[in-house]
């Protein structure tokens, strides 16, 4: 109801009026600041029949009665003082309760599966002997039972019985003029009932007074709370109500009050961590270090499952080959054995997290342990031998090339420094798509345009210009014939290579197996990458000299790499070697991330129409008609900045954070123990579709960034939302693809209406690799919608 009416409705039962409330601050307004005018009890049949006609003070009115006991009750029996000395009565119980288990699966022949126990009757047992040694005197349950045969049940069957009459709804109880009325015979029922607890209490309470007559008046040492009620009220009545009648009242209340919501606590605690296994094992770890000292990592800590269907010799491996995508095999374990756990890769342990909360572990709190990178084939041979610094291992190389990229090549300056490449870039690709348009005859359908290789062509016209000056795509282009094709065609081969799990990675002393001709692969694409960059780089070596050492107006980042190098060699590489892995880093990874990232934004647009209709709406109203977007309108474009969120969360550029390894022993939360040398991977894909952080996680939802999810962000602070990494291992330059994202995306959807080409939804197939591309062409139609002048 309250998902439908609101956190504050009214129901009505029988003639009265009931408020509802489901919310803190409603509750908060009742049981504190009116705190005493919602302090009344309403008068039910149950409470009378009973609760001994009012008397027990869980259920009396607001009156001097319920203040007077309430004080006896918060004074004398539930006391911090009293509560310390009965201390070692629960102690013991607990304690007794386990020898008993113990003994129990030692009866059983000490299985190594345990000793099976109904759990619910155990922590009955326990709370119902604790509450009725505090109250009586009395263990019920147990070896050292001090009941009589069958009394136990007879008593727990009558509790259970008040407990269900008290609950049930009468009507008698909400139409007055009704009470006469026995519904479901439950008046008997109570007065049964009533009879039955009252003889078992009167008879606990002549003990008391039997034993109280044996010893004198004088305190005995341990004394129940019957003892303590027994000297407080000393035969005087409160209220019309008799001593006797107010002592068992009481005791009832508190044996029932206590020992229910005791054992229904723990119940629910073992039930949800038997489904939370891991929590379990964190609190068992917790338990077993010493209070105040540190757990060390080589202390006994949580072992994290491993996957099933590892093979010898190579484990895992051939769940991960080329033809099965990475994220969605392991998303699928996750499933299974939990968002933490291990796969073999040959003779090393992978670790697999699935949820934002490991991986803040491994790259917030113990990010600079996890920081390095696994040495793997790839990062020699496609990698300049490693000096591509997204592969290179955590050291002094890495730490001055990240510097000089993150200062230098990609600074905030730098980046507004290149505003006006971005949007030339951007309007020289729009004016080239209007000619198109108008050369097909200016078709009221648009041009048929293949916006995969579009947007391919702008991001790589867009990041080649910044590194190496460099156009290689439409009517400027300044590179040779087929040049382009050709780059583009290595790397995507690059890619793939470096996505692909290799045998000689993962079992060491099979290195000399070059699995798949992958070797030879990847030596001959590294040559050619490296045939073209070498070019390039004496270009500017040429230039360099034609106009003397000083900066040029408009340096690229290998102008800026001669400069601040300048043939300095660092950790063993030559400068060009440094120059040209640099390069070639920034030109793979910031043009395939933007790329894909556009590519899914416009399926996803073209899949959801009434978003793009939005979408452009928010253009219209914020931009207008009569000029194109600047990169300055960005920030108030607050819808389309939503969609380019949702985007990266159903379509992470790349779903899965490559290998890294841990350094030094560790222990993550809730309790991991980590060994040196674990390799980790992380699903991004997986932690963006968890369905306790994100409501039909499977479903393309971009207002979810405007309501609920509005203060995610996709820099690496919130580690829902990571698209781009996080911590020292980060995407340097993902202030630059967000920026070029952005301007993009807006620009083609301000200018331009887009129609799938059929009326199915666009095929959302995606491609292997270590980038997440669309695996198939994606044709749309383009129909300029702006005054023909502003394509001109």
């Amino acid at each position: 109801m309250a998902d439908k009416y609101g956190p504050a409705f009214t129901i009505k039962l029988g003639s009265h009026k009931v408020m509802i409330l489901s919310n803190w601050e409603m509750a908060k307004e009742c049981f504190l600041t009116h705190d005493k005018n919602f302090i009344g009890r309403p008068i039910v049949l149950a409470s009378k029949l009973l609760g001994y006609n009012l008397a027990m003070f869980g259920f009396a009115p607001y009156s001097s009665y319920w203040r007077e006991i309430r004080k006896i009750v918060s004074l004398e029996l539930l006391s911090v003082r009293r509560i310390e000395t009965l201390k070692g009565l629960r102690v013991s119980e607990v304690q007794t309760s386990i020898r008993e288990v113990y003994k129990l699966w030692v009866e059983s022949g000490s299985s190594r599966i345990g000793v099976l126990v109904d759990m619910k009757q155990w922590f009955s047992n326990i709370t119902h002997n604790l509450i009725m040694g505090m109250v009586a005197g009395k263990r019920y349950y147990g070896g050292s039972a001090n009941g009589k045969e069958g009394e136990a049940q007879k008593f727990e069957k009558m509790v259970r019985k008040f407990g269900f009459l008290f609950g049930a709804f009468l009507f008698s109880d909400f139409i007055p003029s009704l009470k006469w009325l026995d519904s479901k015979a439950h008046k008997r029922d109570m007065k049964r009932t009533a009879q039955e607890l009252d003889d078992f209490i009167q008879g606990w309470l002549e003990e008391h007074k039997q034993r109280r007559l044996l010893r004198g008046e004088g305190p005995e040492e341990n004394e129940d709370f019957m003892d303590v009620m027994l000297t407080i009220l000393k035969d005087a009545g409160i209220a019309g109500f008799d001593a006797d009648t107010i002592n068992k009242a009481t005791s009832l209340n508190l044996i029932l009050a206590g020992s229910d919501s005791t054992t229904v606590a723990l119940i629910w605690a073992v039930s949800l961590l038997l489904n939370n296994r891991c929590m379990s094992q964190s609190c068992q770890v917790f338990f077993s270090s010493k209070p105040g000292l540190e757990v060390s990592a080589k202390a006994q800590g949580i072992v994290l499952p491993e996957a099933g269907g590892a093979w010898p010799f190579i484990g895992h491996m051939h769940l991960l080959g080329p033809n099965q995508l990475t994220h969605y095999t392991l998303g699928t374990m996750a499933d299974k054995y939990g968002p933490a756990f291990t796969i073999k890769l040959g003779s090393h342990k992978v670790m697999v997290l699935s949820n934002w909360e490991m991986a803040k572990e491994c790259f917030h709190t113990h990010d600079k342990n996890f920081a390095e990178k696994p040495a793997v084939l790839a990062s020699n041979l496609l990698g300049y031998n490693s000096a591509m610094f997204a592969i290179a291992p955590y050291g002094s190389y890495w730490r001055k090339i990240r510097k000089i990229v993150s200062l230098e090549l990609l600074s905030v300056r730098r980046i507004e420094m290149l505003k006006g490449l971005r949007v030339s870039e951007v309007q020289t690709s729009i004016r080239e798509v209007y000619k198109l348009w108008v050369e097909s005859g200016s078709n009221r359908h648009g041009v048929l345009v293949d916006m995969k290789q579009l947007f391919a062509n702008i991001t790589h016209n867009l990041i080649m210009a910044m590194v190496a000056g460099k156009r290689y795509y439409g009517g400027r282009a300044n590179g040779k014939e087929g040049e382009a094709q050709k780059f583009e065609k290595m790397m995507r081969k690059f890619g793939y290579l470096f996505g692909v799990f290799l045998f000689s990675d993962s079992i060491p002393f099979l290195k000399w197996l070059d699995s798949r001709a992958h070797k030879r692969d990847m030596k001959r694409t590294a040559q050619e990458l490296d045939d073209f960059i070498q070019g390039w780089l004496e270009e500017h070596k040429q230039k360099r000299l034609v106009r003397g050492e000083g900066p040029e107006g408009d340096e690229d980042f290998m102008d800026v790499m001669l400069t601040i190098l300048n043939d300095v060699e660092i950790a063993g590489f030559n400068a060009d070697t440094i120059n040209k892995a640099t390069s070639l880093n920034l030109i793979l990874a910031g043009s395939d991330s933007t790329t894909v990232a556009l590519i899914w934004a416009v399926c996803l647009l073209l899949n959801n129409r009434h978003i793009l209709d939005k979408a452009q709406a928010e253009l219209d109203n914020i931009v207008g008609k009569d000029r194109h977007v600047d990169e300055s309108d960005i920030k108030n474009l607050v819808y389309l900045q939503a969609i380019v969120k949702e985007t990266l969360r159903l379509c992470p550029p790349s779903p899965v954070i490559p290998l890294r390894s841990a350094i030094n022993d560790c222990i993550i939360k809730p309790g991991y123990n980590i060994s040196a040398g674990t390799r980790v991977m992380v699903n991004i894909w997986k932690i963006h579709r968890d369905a306790s952080v994100w409501s039909e996680p499977n479903e393309y939802k971009p207002d979810r960034f405007l309501t609920t999810h509005k203060d995610i962000d996709v820099k690496g602070r919130n580690f829902e939302l990571i698209p781009f990494g996080s911590g020292r291992r980060s995407c340097p330059g993902s202030a630059l693809a967000l920026q070029s994202l952005h301007l993009a995306l807006a620009s083609f959807i301000h200018c331009f209406d887009m129609t799938n080409i059929s009326s199915e939804d666009v095929d959302m197939t995606e491609s292997f690799g270590l980038t997440n591309f669309k695996a198939t062409p994606l044709q749309v139609f383009l129909l300029p919608r702006l005054q023909p002048g502003l394509y001109l």
